[in-house]
């Protein structure tokens, strides 16, 4: 469980009905915790890289579907609620994600 923050830029390809793109994204992960084995991570940077396609439905509404690769660099972590507590771990998070949106635009 956890928060995130995304920002990037992003570069597209097409028309204005049907729009394919490719993204480029700076990742904070914040408030984590692993609930099965009572840990909290500290909180920390990451990126993500992909792409997908963009399909204007009308002038102010969308459909998005993406593809991302994401990748968290090593956190430190703590027992659960004790930031003074260390639990001698490191972790690292790398994973490929899907989204599928729906975008109003105005």
């Amino acid at each position: 469980n956890g928060n995130q923050i995304h920002a990037g830029l992003r570069r597209y390809f097409g028309d204005r009905t049907l729009t394919a793109f490719i993204a480029a994204e700076g990742i904070y992960s914040f408030n984590v915790n692993h609930t099965g084995l009572d840990l909290d991570l500290a909180s920390g940077p990451g990126w993500a890289i992909g792409g997908g396609a963009n399909f204007a439905l009308s002038e102010s509404l969308s459909i998005e579907a993406s593809v991302f690769h994401e990748s968290m660099w090593p956190a430190a972590s703590y027992a659960s609620g004790n930031t003074s507590l260390s639990s001698d771990y490191e972790h690292s998070f790398k994973s490929t994600i899907g989204y599928i949106g729906l975008g109003f635009h105005f």
